[in-house]
């Protein structure tokens, strides 16, 4: 379940994206304690990194075959002889 939470997260993240990097650039974003500016300072920093949308691509491609099995293995009817087919099948999916 959590990784499909993760996925779905991602997949969140990466819809809201102009909106993020709109909140995070607004004049008055950092602010607060010196530790709250230091963690704001930090998301600003991720949210307006020129690899930001890249790396949510990547990691949504790289557990959607994992989330795939997942979902498909939560069943107990699936035979036992489909596992080891599918494991190696992962390396092509990453790929």
């Amino acid at each position: 379940m959590r990784w499909g939470m993760i996925q779905q997260t991602c997949k969140t993240l990466l819809a809201s994206e102009q909106h993020l990097h709109a909140i995070v650039s607004m004049r008055d974003f950092i602010k607060g304690t010196a530790a709250q500016k230091k963690e704001r300072q930090d998301v600003k920093d991720t949210i307006t990194d020129s690899n930001f949308v890249t790396l949510l691509k990547k990691a949504i491609a790289i557990l959607e075959p994992i989330d795939v099995l997942i979902v498909k293995y939560q069943s107990d009817k699936v035979p036992i002889s489909e596992v080891l087919p599918d494991f190696h099948k992962l390396p092509q999916e990453f790929s």
